[in-house]
C-alpha cells in the first residue's frame, strides 16, 4: 500500500491555493493529497513550531516532514513532470544553494502576481 504525500497549504492565500491546484493538476499518478493548514493544526495540536514552519514554507508529510527546498525536491520525485528536474534539484540540495534559492524566491512571491499582503499570513 502506497502512502500519499500530504501537501499542506494556506487555504486563505490565493498564491497557495493556486499552487495546490497546479500540483493537483500535475499529479497524474495520484501520489499527493492536499490539505489546508487547519487540518495540520488539528492533526498536531500541540506543535505550534511545526504549524509556523508549514505556514512559511512548502511543507510535505509522508511519514517524515519535508519543508522548503527539501519539499521541492521531494515533490519533483512525485510528479512525472518533476522527474526532468529531479537530478538537478538533488545536486543543488547537497549544497547551501537550494535553501538560499528557495528563500530568495519565497521573498519575491509577490512578483508572481497572485499573493499580496491582505491574502498572505507570511509577512514580506
Amino acid at each position: 500500500m502506497n502512502v500519499k504525500t500530504i501537501f499542506y497549504y494556506d487555504h486563505h492565500c490565493r498564491f497557495c491555493v493556486q499552487t495546490a491546484k497546479t500540483i493537483h493538476t500535475l499529479d497524474w499518478l495520484g501520489k499527493t493529497e492536499q490539505a489546508p493548514l487547519s487540518d495540520l493544526a488539528l492533526a498536531f495540536p500541540n506543535n505550534t513550531a511545526l504549524f509556523d514552519k508549514a505556514q512559511q514554507a512548502l511543507s510535505l508529510y509522508n511519514g517524515q516532514w519535508h519543508h522548503g527546498f527539501a519539499a521541492c525536491v521531494r515533490l519533483s520525485m512525485l510528479l512525472p513532470v518533476g522527474w526532468l528536474f529531479y537530478p538537478l534539484l538533488q545536486l543543488v540540495a547537497w549544497t547551501p544553494l537550494g535553501d538560499r534559492l528557495y528563500a530568495w524566491l519565497a521573498d519575491r512571491r509577490y512578483v508572481f502576481g497572485r499573493c499580496n499582503d491582505s491574502d498572505c499570513a507570511v509577512n514580506k
